[in-house]
């Protein structure tokens, strides 16, 4: 896979210039590695706010240390802001970990993007890594990808995921909150709609929130 070099040079220079935290003896962490994969990325900002906004959902004391990433002593909104404008390397859900770039059709200019960004491709990535898990194929993620794919948290990369991300694309080119809350940065609850081809009616969306419109035959594939 290619990955994009001038994103990644910046992370890792960003990242060596972060503070580390020891949580045990044999173990030291990037301040904001809170998911503890060895890099920043939209899946920390992730953890940091769905425990801001959601009471059910906990992290452990080394987490937290290290969601505190400005020093004040307690984790919230500050912390999550900071990390997802100044410290994620790839944004939540850009599986494929590659540069977007831009094609200006007046001047010919290609031009790239100043963040990481959750694009179609990486939609498509989501879904087609579900129906291989589904085949029981392999996937050759790396723990870094599989933690970016896991849009819901959940703790698994599945069908949700792949919605999840789809939506989050659609809203970005509306120029939404890919997330639904503007300070939210993790997918919450979307509705799956499902196309019938027996059932005609299915395929319309009278939807009042958020939804996707996905093909009757991959609900099935994730039953066998």
């Amino acid at each position: 896979m290619k990955k994009a070099i001038s994103v990644l040079a910046a992370g890792v220079m960003a990242l060596s210039s972060l503070p580390v935290l020891s949580v045990s003896a044999e173990e030291i962490y990037a301040l904001g590695d809170v998911d503890m994969d060895g890099i920043v990325t939209g899946h920390d900002t992730a953890m940091v706010s769905r425990y801001v906004l959601d009471d059910t959902y906990t992290l452990t004391e080394e987490q937290l240390q290290l969601a505190d990433v400005n020093g004040d002593g307690e984790v919230n909104q500050a912390d999550a802001d900071i990390l997802y404008n100044d410290m994620q390397v790839y944004a939540l859900g850009d599986v494929d970990m590659v540069t977007v770039i831009y094609h200006n059709g007046n001047t010919g200019e290609h031009i790239e993007a100043e963040h990481s960004r959750l694009t179609v491709n990486d939609a498509i990535a989501i879904m087609a890594y579900y129906v291989r898990k589904c085949a029981s194929l392999e996937n050759n993620w790396t723990q870094v990808q599989y933690n970016l794919g896991d849009l819901n948290l959940d703790g698994t990369v599945d069908l949700t995921d792949a919605c999840c991300a789809l939506n989050a694309y659609t809203r970005s080119v509306a120029l939404l909150s890919p997330f639904g809350n503007p300070e939210q940065y993790y997918s919450g609850e979307i509705e799956i709609r499902v196309m019938d081809p027996d059932d005609p009616s299915s395929v319309i969306d009278d939807s009042n929130g958020d939804a996707v419109l996905i093909g009757k035959d991959l609900i099935d594939m994730g039953k066998k």
